[in-house]
Formats: C-alpha cells, structure tokens, sequence
C-alpha cells in the first residue's frame, strides 16, 4: 500500500510529464545539455547487454541511444503512467513499476541506468537492495542525482520547491550518497556535474534561457570545474558507478 509521500511524488511525476517532453527534452540550449549528461552517464558502462533504465520518464534515455547509435538494448520502468505514455511512443519497451519492488527476477539485467531516481524514493535503501538483485554478477549501475551543495541546502532551508518537486524531493551529500549503495554494490566511481550549465538546462522549471553557443561553453566550463577538487564541490549533481561482484549469485 503507498504512502501519502509516495502518492504525491506520483501526482507530481505525471503533472509534470507534458513538460519533461516539450520543453526540457526539446528546447535547443537545454536539449544540448540533456543529451551530453545522457552521454555521459552511457559511456561509463560497456555499450552491450539488456539494460534497465529505471525511472525511465518519457524515455529520454532510450532517444539518446538511438541518437548516437548506441547497442545496448534499453527496457523501462517508471512509476509515472503519464511518462510511460512518451515513452511508448518511442518504441521503449517499459513496465509501470516501482524502483523500491521491481517485478523482475534475479540476474535479469546486464546494467541498471538510475538518472535522477533515488532522491525522489521513500525507501532508497531498498531501491538499491533490488538494483543489485536484478544485476547479473559483474553488472554495473550507473545513478545520477542531486548534489547538495550550498546553493541547494539553502533553497531547501527555504522551502523553496515548487510544483515540481513532491515532500520526497532531496539532495545527498557525497558521503551520504555512497554510503546508501556500497552496503549492496561495490563503488566504481564518484564523479560532480553541472554547475554553470544544470541552470540553464531546465526551462520547464527556471525562467530564462541561453543560447546553443553559450550552453557548449558551459558544458565545456563545467566539465574543467568537475575535475577540480574543492570547486567541484559546488556541482549539482552527483554521478555515481557501482558493480556487482562477480562472486555474488
């Protein structure tokens, strides 16, 4: 039975579904952005296999692998039936389930792709329990969410959400982040994205817009700034690589 909590979060994924579609995935400067963070989150993992996108949205993902002629073979799963509905029409083969109980057997999946899903989770603990159950030993997940930095912690403080964002909506410390995946998964990497440029690239939420020339440069700018201790610190998001042991069935 869901949660109160969790019913919302529902609500808000298909009020803002429309949205996702039209404007943050098409928009030039921010179609820009989107596609380099989904290429960014793909090219840390082998480019084989069947692949879970879980919170799959309207199947953004799965447009960017077709895009640049990727592989790998994509199946989605999103709680949302109002993202699932783009998603289909993108021929992405997807599941209206949930990430913290997923309806598929152990071992089923080569590599999970988690963009932005675990902050928007009641029980994230469970969420990655189950990532690691469905992954065949030796397979990847790759999760990417909010970093919380300054600027963030402050706007929480605040209160400042918005339509967009449900009570689950949060950021995660790097220690925190990894401390929630390394009891089921073993950590590949950590890695910060998006400081000058993650503004820009969400129209549907921020009033303002650059133009194609300047979001490359930004994207340019940030990916110096990701590399750079301290500063790096003040990145939005947080990309994490996690791997299966081998030894585990």
């Amino acid at each position: 039975m869901r949660t109160e909590q969790q019913r919302q979060e529902i609500a808000t994924q298909n009020l803002v579904s429309e949205a996702y579609e039209n404007e943050r995935y098409r928009l030039k400067n921010s179609r820009r952005y989107h596609i380099w963070w989904a290429e960014d989150m793909i090219s840390s993992t082998e480019d084989s296999g069947l692949w879970l996108d879980l919170g799959c949205g309207t199947g953004w993902i799965h447009e960017v692998l077709h895009m640049k002629g990727h592989a790998r073979r994509l199946v989605g799963l999103d709680i949302a039936i109002g993202m699932l509905r783009y998603a289909q029409r993108k021929q992405l083969p997807v599941v209206l389930g949930d990430a913290e109980k997923l309806p598929f057997g152990d071992g089923s999946f080569d590599g999970v792709l988690a963009k932005g899903v675990l902050h928007h989770l009641s029980d994230m603990t469970s969420a990655v329990e189950e990532i690691a159950r469905i992954l065949k030993p030796g397979g990847v997940a790759v999760f990417a969410d909010p970093n919380l930095n300054p600027l963030r912690a402050l706007r929480y403080a605040l209160k400042n959400q918005g339509h967009h964002f449900s009570p689950l909506h949060r950021a995660f410390r790097p220690d925190q982040y990894t401390r929630q995946i390394e009891p089921f998964l073993d950590i590949v990497d950590l890695a910060y994205f998006g400081l000058f440029a993650y503004p820009a690239a969400f129209p549907d939420i921020l009033p303002f817009t650059v133009s194609e020339k300047i979001m490359e440069r930004l994207i340019r700018l940030d990916e110096t700034i990701a590399r750079l201790p301290f500063l790096n610190r003040f990145c939005w998001a947080l990309k994490l690589t996690a791997r299966k042991s081998v030894n585990e069935n």
